[in-house]
């Protein structure tokens, strides 16, 4: 389906899928409403006997083909492709679902084996860090640790790519206002 913008200030739109001599009125205030091309007024719709597919010009009784759609159907459809139009271009801007937003970033190379990567957080919950480290030899064998300062809380993942602490660290320490707490191997087991 085609949009031509015919009217000034784009007030008038023709679909290549609608019937002919018809043009229609968008307003951000109402719903689309159809004119006749010819005659620049409003269309009437013949609810007696079409169910609001069939609508003719007021000035000149010949019936115009029905629409695709119900009367209805078919100004919703003209108002989403409208939208659909002026908003094509618009920035999209990916916001965290949980509101985080990032302080700080950074990743450095650790010695020719390791990678560490750091980010700090902004969240709903207060100030937050997540610290990746990995090996660089492609396997994509990394640690992930949380620091949840609100909460005083140091924790970590464990997945197909994300390993125990002790894979690859000796001992992980955070140190809090009131506590501490510690993530290392236990050698007793």
């Amino acid at each position: 389906m085609t949009i031509n913008n015919t009217g000034p200030s784009g007030r008038f739109y023709k679909f290549s899928n609608d019937p002919p001599n018809i043009k229609w009125s968008v307003t951000s205030s109402g719903k689309p409403v159809a004119y006749c091309e010819t005659h620049l007024i409003p269309l009437s719709i013949d609810w007696e006997n079409s169910n609001g597919e069939s609508i003719f010009c007021p000035v000149d009784p010949n019936e115009y083909t029905r629409l695709q759609n119900s009367y209805e159907d078919q100004q919703e459809v003209v108002k989403h492709l409208v939208n659909r139009d002026n908003l094509k271009d618009m920035e999209t801007v990916n916001i965290d679902v949980d509101g985080y937003t990032t302080i700080a970033k950074e990743k450095k190379k650790l010695l020719k084996e390791y990678w560490i990567e750091t980010k700090v957080y902004d969240s709903s919950n207060g100030v937050q860090a997540m610290i990746q480290i990995g090996k660089t030899n492609g396997s994509g064998e990394k640690v992930q640790l949380f620091v949840d300062s609100p909460r005083k809380r140091l924790g970590f993942d464990i997945s197909n790519k994300d390993v125990h602490p002790s894979g690859i660290l000796s001992e992980v320490t955070a140190v809090f206002k009131d506590s501490v707490t510690i993530i290392k191997e236990n050698k007793d087991e």
